[in-house]
């Protein structure tokens, strides 16, 4: 088995990037596959006229979504200490500019969508034994918008970094 760079700062071959890619398709799939149920949670909770019942539904999602925010925060540190020397090592000048514009762009996602996260979580503390419509409603909200923040974070992740490496293999023939 190839061995993955697991310390910053230590430089690899291409092939540690096509393994690296490997993980990254791996948990961006898990975490996608968790994002979209949380989400599903909360747009249930969105059409429900009925406020405990909404809350309740997003009440529910508490613990997974807690889970799934350290899970990110650990492939976002793989990623910053790992993914992003090795693809600024291997890339071609050509997609130097491109490359670093998405990652700038994926991070200010995954922060904001972080805030998002965050602030639902706040909003679910107050909830209380008779939630108010407005923080309930404040709540969903919060929620969507950090799911819709980070599948977009995934998908220009996706979108920016597969083909690059997929040119940089064919290039090398890896």
């Amino acid at each position: 088995m190839q061995r993955t760079i697991d310390r910053p700062g230590e430089t690899g071959r291409p092939s540690d990037m096509v393994e690296a890619v490997r993980r990254l398709r791996d948990e961006h799939s898990d975490l996608r596959q968790t994002i979209e149920r949380i989400e599903a949670a909360a747009a249930r909770a969105d059409r429900m006229a009925a406020v405990s019942a909404a809350a309740n539904e997003i009440s529910g999602v508490k613990q997974p979504l807690v889970a799934f925010m350290h899970a990110l925060e650990r492939h976002a540190a793989w990623e910053e200490e790992n993914l992003i020397p090795l693809i600024e090592e291997h890339m071609p000048r050509s997609h130097e500019s491109a490359v670093r514009d998405s990652i700038w762009v994926m991070e200010k996602d995954h922060q904001m969508a972080t805030v998002y996260l965050r602030v639902f979580l706040e909003r679910l503390n107050e909830f209380g034994d008779l939630p108010n419509a407005g923080v309930v409603a404040d709540a969903v909200r919060c929620l969507l918008q950090g799911c819709v923040l980070l599948k977009e974070h995934f998908r220009i992740e996706e979108q920016t970094i597969f083909p690059a490496v997929e040119q940089l293999v064919g290039e090398t023939g890896l």
